[in-house]
């Protein structure tokens, strides 16, 4: 008999738990949206929704909402969405993406 420690199931969750799917026993998929990544990142820099959702230019407010639009791109989010949940254009967004692209020499 196999050993049950190899079979790689311990590291499963358990069925019946919230994150496991009790039909198949995979973890399920957490839809990533754009609230919760403005949450995260209002939390990470010590800001509000509304500084983060406001006009002012100060470096602290410019690079958070660069790093809602990359962590939007990345989670498939097209710039009019990400622009819309910012109540900008959607070129705005394209230029907030690129500058944190450059920035971390991912361009």
């Amino acid at each position: 008999m196999p050993d049950p420690s190899s079979s790689g199931l311990e590291s499963r969750p358990a069925v019946g738990s919230e994150t496991c799917c009790p039909t198949c026993g995979r973890p399920f998929a957490v839809k990533v949206t754009l609230a919760l990544i403005a949450a995260e990142i209002i939390t990470k820099h010590g800001i509000t929704v509304d500084e983060l959702k406001g006009r002012s230019r100060k470096a602290l407010y410019a690079r958070a909402r660069e790093e809602f639009t990359a962590l939007g791109r990345f989670n498939g989010y097209k710039f009019e969405a990400i622009g819309s949940f910012m109540n900008r254009h959607y070129s705005t967004t394209i230029n907030q993406f690129t500058k944190f692209r450059r920035r971390y020499g991912l361009a």
